[in-house]
């Protein structure tokens, strides 16, 4: 095989400690802890270029790109909803309360999957802050969530939960514990 390099290419000052990022159409976020959110221009991905800083009200501890919006898990805050259509203008349009802190989010289409310390994965329209729907807990904190194709999986400590994206009402589908 070939040898490939890594390493850092490019770096650019976040306000926090960047805690998470997420990046589409040349326009990259940081979640920064209690320092909020940062955007960058990464059109030219040797050279980002920090555009605005966003206090969110809580502790950015990830956040999610999607289209013109991006997605901000502000821990005891809920969720905040960030309008980038205008990057060096952007705000804050939806902060939504989840009933437990926001510790994960991941979009998908115009939602914004959230898990929450609570152990409920909540789905968020993006555009209206409005939630949609609920899987309430089965064990615990979720601590990261991924899609593949329509199913959602939420880690939570020494478990895997499948969650169906295609029926009305989500719920668990399946489960595998981790070691």
């Amino acid at each position: 095989g070939l040898i490939v390099a890594t390493g850092v290419i490019a770096s650019a000052p976040t306000i926090g400690y960047a805690q998470d990022v997420s990046a589409l159409n040349n326009i990259a976020a940081t979640a920064n802890g209690a320092a909020g959110t940062t955007l960058f221009n990464v059109l030219s991905g040797l050279n980002p270029v920090r555009l605005q800083e966003i206090d969110t009200p809580g502790t950015a501890v990830a956040v999610a790109c999607q289209g013109q919006r991006i997605a901000v898990a502000d821990y005891a805050a809920g969720l905040a909803i960030v309008d980038i259509s205008n990057p060096t203008s952007a705000s804050i349009t939806h902060q939504v309360n989840l009933g437990s802190a926001a510790t994960c989010v991941v979009p998908y289409g115009p939602l914004a999957l959230t898990g929450t310390a609570g152990g409920d994965v909540v789905a968020v329209d993006l555009r209206t802050g409005a939630i949609l729907w609920r899987v309430p807990s089965v064990a615990g904190q979720v601590q990261d969530l991924a899609v593949s194709g329509e199913t959602l999986y939420a880690y939570r400590t020494g478990r895997v939960d499948a969650i169906s994206l295609t029926t009305v009402v989500p719920a668990v589908a399946g489960s595998a514990a981790i070691s």
